[in-house]
């Protein structure tokens, strides 16, 4: 029992850097453009907003997950819907031509 404490304990550490990849952004914006691509692709704008790869607020959600991608959408849905203001979680990382930022989660800031 005290190895498998310790195994555990270090594989956490091992596995976190990865997991830290990115970050919330730290302006808020309106969300003012939304659409699904191939069935798995969330494009969208958020208004007002730099992200690391693109200066006009364009971001991709692209994941295979398709309960994560439905719960993605559904968010971002409400929040255009309602005109409320969110933040993205940017990871940093760009789209095949450089100018989307792919992001992988999204938080209501009003």
């Amino acid at each position: 029992m005290k190895y498998l404490k310790k195994l555990a304990f270090l594989s956490c550490l091992a596995t976190s850097p990865f997991a830290l990849a990115g970050s919330w952004t730290t302006a808020t914006g309106k969300l003012v453009d939304l659409r699904i691509f191939d069935g798995f692709q969330i494009y969208g704008t958020l208004e007002g907003v730099q992200l690391s790869c693109s200066n006009n607020g364009r971001f991709l959600v692209t994941t295979q997950e398709f309960t994560l991608k439905d719960q993605l959408f559904s968010m971002m849905l409400a929040a255009q819907v309602s005109g409320k203001s969110v933040q993205l979680y940017d990871t940093g990382e760009c789209s095949s031509n450089r100018d989307k930022t792919i992001v992988n989660g999204l938080r209501f800031t009003e």
